[in-house]
Parts: structure tokens; sequence; C-alpha cells
């Protein structure tokens, strides 16, 4: 769990990070230095842009468009069952899942929805439009004990 978390701060700002600093470096190099005479730098700032700026785009774009196919196959929603020991998901006529609390390897919620990850690539997308504050914050305490174990 721990290095999935470690992976996840790398693929989030270490990379981006870097990939801004060898954009910077380019145009530092390019525009105040002595030039770019054999387009090494040029390189650099073209590995740059796609570790700063599409690695991050075309990771959000995927995240948009996975959830888009998820929600076309339950048009009509899905249904949460809490217990102390589960999380019960059910889509009307189509399928039932059952996870214990510690499946859940990691969360990431914004204003919108809580998404909980099961591995790098399996999560749900919980939009909170559907639930009350009460049935939020109760699944937020049942993910944050499970965190603790």
């Amino acid at each position: 769990m721990r290095m999935i978390a470690v992976l996840a701060f790398v693929r989030k700002f270490v990379v981006p990070a870097v990939g801004t600093l060898l954009i910077a470096s380019w145009v530092i190099v390019r525009f105040w230095g002595s030039g770019d005479s054999d387009g090494t730098f040029a390189m650099l700032a073209l590995v740059g842009l796609v570790l700063g700026v599409l690695g991050p785009v075309v990771h959000f774009w995927n995240r948009r468009r996975l959830f888009k196919m998820r929600a076309a196959l339950a048009p009509a929603g899905q249904f949460l069952e809490l217990s102390d020991e589960s999380l019960l998901l059910v889509v009307p006529g189509k399928a039932e899942a059952k996870y214990a609390w510690t499946t859940f390897t990691h969360t990431f919620e914004d204003e919108r929805a809580l998404t909980l990850y099961i591995e790098k690539a399996s999560f749900h997308t919980i939009p909170k439009r559907g639930m009350s504050t009460k049935v939020l914050e109760e699944l937020r305490n049942h993910l944050e004990h499970a965190k603790r174990l």
C-alpha cells in the first residue's frame, strides 16, 4: 500500500516538476545562454513537455473517459450500503460488488465525487450529489479507520 502511495506521489508531483525544470533549463540556455548549437537542450525540452504537461493531461483525460464509460453502464445510478465490515455497491439489475474496507488502497476526493481505488487502475467513483452529508461522513470514517489498520 505504501508503494502505491509513493508511485502516485511521483506521478502527480515529481514527474511534472522534472518536466517543468527541463523546459525551464531549455528556455534559459536558449534565450540567456550561449544558444543550443547541437539541439541537446531542445530534446530535453521536448521530454520536459511530455513529462510536465502531456503526462498529467493524458492521465486526467483517461480518468474522465473511464468515468463516462462506467456511468453509461449504470444509467439508473448506483446504490451503496455501508456496514462496519464492508461496502456494498449495487448497480440495479446489473451487478453487486462487496468490498472489505481494507480492500481500498487509496482514495481521491474532490467537490463532485469520491474515488475509491482498489488497485492502481481499478476504482469506483461515487458521485457526492446523491449522498447525504451524514452518509458521506460515515463513508469517510470507515475509510479512515481502515487506513489505520
